[in-house]
């Protein structure tokens, strides 16, 4: 996972067509990669630096050293962590369905 320390960054993904579209831009106390700390799958997104940008990085080993050393302290942390990431599931469900529901109200209506 990385922190902007400074700088500003713009996560990418591809659509169906293989076309980069920008999900987010992220600046300065913003993170992304958090995924990669709880799951070792491939990532599905590009991060880009789009000006000079200062990272910090939190890995998985970090956050098990933590949890061990100051379990007081990585409680907050992974809490902080857990509310961040509810609040981008739940916008991203709300983007799906808002999704659904514009290409239901674009399909063909049939006449009878």
């Amino acid at each position: 996972m990385y922190i902007i320390r400074s700088g500003s960054v713009r996560i990418d993904m591809k659509n169906e067509q293989g076309v980069n579209q920008v999900q987010a831009t992220l600046e300065q106390g913003d993170f992304f990669g958090e995924i990669a700390l709880t799951t070792p799958m491939p990532r599905i997104a590009t991060a880009t630096a789009t000006e000079q940008t200062v990272l910090v990085g939190l890995f998985r080993a970090d956050v098990l050293d933590a949890v061990r050393k100051h379990p007081a302290i990585a409680s907050k942390i992974l809490l902080g962590l857990t509310r961040v990431l509810s609040e981008r599931l739940q916008h991203t469900g709300l983007r799906l369905r808002e999704q659904t529901y514009n290409h239901l109200d674009a399909s063909p209506q049939d006449p009878s």
